[in-house]
């Protein structure tokens, strides 16, 4: 089971908007954590629609038929891990969740950042790890090779056939963060 997460922050940069995640097992028994995170943002359509047709003649929308908010939701499509092994408390602070540029129509109105987050195993933390080197580092001179990245899933009747992917369950806990474009200083 996944402990709660602390909290989700934001902190303006020069640059744009850096979002983190905060969180601690008081028992110790995690370690190994997973973040995925779902993005939503509400916007204003470039153009207007004041008019309707009505049997072939335009008439102008009443204020409640005013069509030009929009909303936006992306999941994240980046590997996010970190393990806490190596320090003598099991707690994660201020891991780097999410960016948003300075300038982006995500902070023009209203946003919003979704965090889930994953208790993980030492194995399946070493098979995200894996697939997270091999397919998010390439293309650099000093990059890893692509490889095959090898899970605990197995063909039962041919064991030299390749299966790919990781079965793995367990809860997950959420926490969401609101921006309103007045909370953020004049510079983004």
């Amino acid at each position: 089971t996944s402990p709660a997460i602390d909290s989700v922050t934001w902190r303006p940069t020069p640059d744009g908007v850096q979002f983190y995640v905060n969180t601690h097992d008081a028992s110790a028994s995690t370690r190994y954590y997973r973040w995925e995170f779902e993005e939503t943002w509400e916007y204003n359509s470039v153009y207007q629609s004041s008019f309707k047709r009505v049997g072939g003649l335009p008439v102008l929308r009443s204020h409640d038929e005013m069509i030009y908010i929009c909303w936006r939701t992306l999941p994240s499509t980046n590997i996010m891990l970190s393990s806490s092994q190596r320090l003598n408390e099991d707690r994660i602070s201020d891991y780097p969740i999410n960016f948003v540029p300075r300038g982006s129509i995500k902070l023009s109105r209203r946003y919003s950042l979704l965090v889930r987050q994953y208790a993980l195993s030492e194995e399946a933390f070493n098979y995200w790890q894996q697939l997270q080197k091999t397919t998010e580092n390439l293309g650099g001179l000093f990059d890893p090779l692509p490889a095959r990245v090898t899970g605990n899933m197995h063909n039962k009747t041919d064991a030299g056939e390749v299966v790919l992917g990781y079965f793995d369950a367990g809860a997950r806990q959420e926490k969401r963060i609101f921006i309103g474009y007045r909370d953020l200083p004049r510079h983004l």
